[in-house]
Formats: structure tokens, sequence, C-alpha cells
């Protein structure tokens, strides 16, 4: 069996280290819990950069390893952490599609998959 290639990609608004950290602590809970054990995680985060804007080095780092094929699957606490418009988030959608990349929307409160778009 091949090892997934995860993304965690958490964003806050403000530097917000706490709340990075649960984002992330959350996703690998659902994940683990979905996906087994079998997955490489890389991690991603924009810390104090805002959503409306795809200029964040992380988010740019993501798309650029999205393109290259280093990962296969991109999970994020919700959309809006990727993009906050409704356009954004079709073009982005758009782009992880086209580059055989699976996104993963983990509600972390609920602690379940709620949605997987390509």
């Amino acid at each position: 069996m091949n090892t997934l290639h995860m993304a965690i990609y958490c964003q806050s608004s403000h530097p917000d280290a706490d709340f990075i950290a649960y984002q992330r602590q959350g996703i690998l809970s659902v994940i683990g819990r979905c996906a087994g054990s079998d997955f490489d995680v890389r991690d991603y985060a924009d810390d104090g950069y805002c959503a409306e804007t795809t200029v964040r080095p992380a988010f740019q780092r993501l798309l650029l390893d999205a393109a290259t094929g280093a990962i296969d699957c991109i999970a994020v606490t919700d959309w809006a952490r990727l993009a906050r418009s409704a356009s954004g988030v079709q073009r982005l959608q758009g782009y992880f599609h086209q580059c055989g990349v699976l996104v993963v929307e983990c509600r972390v409160r609920e602690g379940v998959l709620v949605r997987i778009a390509a």
C-alpha cells in the first residue's frame, strides 16, 4: 500500500500560535480516525496572514507542492482557511482538481469529516 502524502493547512488572520496548534491537532485527530496510520504529514501554517489574499508564504508553498505532485491530499478545518470568497474557493477547487489533489474539510468541533472535494 502506498503512503498518503497529506498536507495540513492552518491559517489565522492574527498571530495566534494556540489557534494554529488547535487546528492542527483537531485535523490530525479526525484524519487519524479516517485514514488510519499510513500517511505522511506536511505542515503548512500562515499565522497572522489574512485568507482574503493569496500572498501567504505557506499557502504559496502549498500551491507549489500541489502542482509538483508532492502532496495527495490537503486537510483544513474549513475552506475559509484557504479562501474567503465563493469565487476564490471555486478557483482553488479547479486548481486542486487539475493537480489531482483532494481537499478534505475537517470540522474540529464536531470531530468528523464533513466534506471531500477535489
